[in-house]
């Protein structure tokens, strides 16, 4: 007799299909899951690009509406509360060209800290820094030189151009991106091309203070009405943050504790700030900037006492957010000469090689990265005769290795790993980028690839974003 097999009596599932089942599941629930952080990561950078370009808007209309580089606010320190003559707000120890002692930052820039811009004051042709004014200043041409407008670091640190400490002493020039003492000198043994852009403010800080100057005299420095408008003006408005300090209840376990200023009032949590590189594109009108609002995602604002590298008995008070190495703009193996045995190099224009002496921490440098040459020559006879002319064959005959002043921002599509230095040794440390944008200016090589002059990149890991502005002053 032939027994039918019954529904119930179907066999079930065996050991083997119940671990495929369960294998097929897992990786289905670990796909899912990895696409939950790498969502979070795009909607991440989704925000920062959106928040950037809507700060971008809102910093270029404030440059543009309230004239925040009008070059007469750099030289009067204040209109309405100054006395009879006013207060200069960049002061030097002597005249230079004009009275009192005053300085145009936008197209001057003393030899030193406090010191002046001519050796003779009465002598305009005695030019020791620089005045792109001036008929002597030959490797500038009509422009101004480039600085960074940067009222928000002044006013967060507290650092005045020309201020004193309670004891006298005076405070850091805090120049931006400057390298002295992390990068190392010229191959003739001077000081390199490393002294940073002049950071700029034309919003007083200290109220009714006072500076002494190279020669002992005592200035004035006056307080301008607009001075506590500066958090509005430099960070995105959408960060404001308000925690109520006397009530516990309130607290935020995500927000700052405003307890932490010290007074228990509240905090502003400024996320998203900006701050303005260029110069004017003419030396005698000064109505016209061009150059680029940088826009940065928690940047720190201190001032630290950073050993150099160079030299671990010097300690250097060196702004947060700006590690300066030396940068080789155009860097490769194959050095096309073109004369004196110096040129530059073939294939290499968007090749820059970062080094830094093996004694510093390595940077953090990754693809969207944001690099500057910050190669800055602060001295006129040095600029005449350390930066000849070097033509480039392979870009038309230009003079590729001018300026001698520069803010020229790059972003990273590629990078190596740090290594030893392959020429020097040792004692440095490099890695190479590749730049998205071809390079603006180049260094000059030896035969033997080794940099005639040292320039200097500023490697800013807080900035998000870099944006061509041209700021038209009415």
């Amino acid at each position: 007799m032939i027994r039918r097999r019954r529904s119930s009596d179907r066999a079930g599932f065996t050991l083997t299909e119940v671990l495929i089942g369960i294998a097929i599941m897992g990786v289905g629930l670990i796909s899912v899951a990895v696409l939950f952080p790498i969502g979070l990561l795009r909607l991440q950078e989704a925000q920062r690009q959106s928040r950037s370009a809507l700060l971008f808007e809102s910093a270029a209309a404030d440059m543009a509406a309230r004239s925040l580089v009008n070059a007469q606010s750099f030289i009067q320190a204040d209109l309405l509360n100054g006395p009879v003559g006013f207060g200069y707000w960049y002061a030097c120890s002597a005249t230079t060209r004009t009275p009192n002692g005053m300085y145009n930052p936008l197209i001057q820039d003393p030899a030193s800290y406090l010191g002046n811009v001519y050796s003779d004051p009465t002598d305009t042709t005695k030019l020791i820094g620089l005045d792109a004014a001036n008929a002597n200043f030959h490797a500038r041409g009509s422009a101004g030189l480039p600085f960074c407008y940067d009222p928000l670091w002044r006013y967060k640190v507290g650092v005045y151009l020309g201020d004193v400490d309670a004891d006298g002493d005076a405070l850091p020039e805090a120049r931006f991106g400057s390298g002295i003492g992390f990068v190392r000198d010229d191959p003739d043994g001077d000081a390199p091309s490393a002294h940073g852009l002049q950071r700029l403010t034309n919003f007083n800080g200290r109220a009714n203070g006072t500076f002494v100057d190279a020669l002992g005299t005592t200035r004035t420095l006056f307080v301008m009405p607009s001075a506590s408008a500066i958090p509005q003006i430099f960070v995105s408005p959408e960060d404001v943050v308000w925690n109520t300090a006397n009530n516990p209840l309130n607290f935020s376990p995500v927000l700052p504790d405003p307890t932490l200023s010290g007074d228990g009032s509240t905090v502003n949590d400024w996320r998203f700030s900006w701050y303005f590189t260029g110069k004017t594109a003419s030396a005698s009108t000064a109505s016209t900037f061009d150059g680029d609002l940088v826009i940065c995602e928690n940047r720190p604002f201190s001032l630290d006492p950073v050993p150099s590298p160079l030299d671990g008995s010097t300690t250097i008070m060196r702004p947060a957010d700006e590690i300066v190495v030396e940068g080789v703009f155009g860097y490769g193996a194959k050095v096309l000469d073109t004369g004196g045995g110096i040129g530059y190099a073939t294939a290499a224009d968007r090749a820059v090689l970062l080094r830094w002496p093996a004694a510093m921490e390595d940077p953090i440098v990754k693809t969207g990265s944001w690099i500057c040459d910050v190669t800055y020559e602060r001295n006129q006879p040095t600029v005449a005769t350390r930066f000849p002319p070097v033509p480039n064959p392979l870009n038309g005959g230009k003079w590729d290795n001018q300026p001698a002043q520069r803010a020229f921002w790059y972003q990273v599509v590629k990078t190596t790993p740090p290594v030893t230095d392959p020429t020097l040794g040792s004692n440095y440390r490099s890695m190479v980028v590749q730049v998205y944008s071809r390079l603006r200016a180049r260094t000059p090589l030896t035969s033997g690839g080794t940099p005639a002059v040292v320039n200097a990149a500023l490697i800013a890991p807080h900035v998000v974003n870099v944006i061509p502005q041209t700021i038209v002053v009415h």
